[in-house]
């Protein structure tokens, strides 16, 4: 199985903005910030509960669900990043600051 990285995930995000396609649903939601925010609670909240229910109830299909929610919430989060122009090594480095690593 190929593996997708986050890098890889937002290249492709940014790609798409790049080279709009109204029938796009990524293009559709970075033109829409009320939508793209709106999904973004969303999903915050699915993937909350699905943390929540695989915590007490644990068992594959809970897993699964939290995996599902956890995808869908980066996605439309890195639309929202891509959309504002901030990339992923201006978090990378906001996550080094605030943990005191010297950026390698």
């Amino acid at each position: 199985m190929t593996q997708l990285n986050f890098l890889q995930l937002f290249e492709l995000i940014q790609q798409k903005l790049a080279q709009p396609n109204h029938n796009s649903y990524t293009h559709k939601l970075a033109n829409n910030p009320q939508l793209l925010v709106q999904k973004i609670g969303e999903e915050g909240v699915e993937t909350t509960i699905a943390g929540l229910l695989s915590a007490l109830q644990p068992n594959q299909q809970n897993s699964q669900n939290l995996i599902n929610e956890s995808c869908d919430l980066i996605y439309h989060l890195f639309v929202l990043l891509a959309s504002q122009n901030i990339s992923l090594e201006q978090l990378y480095s906001e996550l080094y600051q605030r943990n005191n690593i010297k950026n390698v």
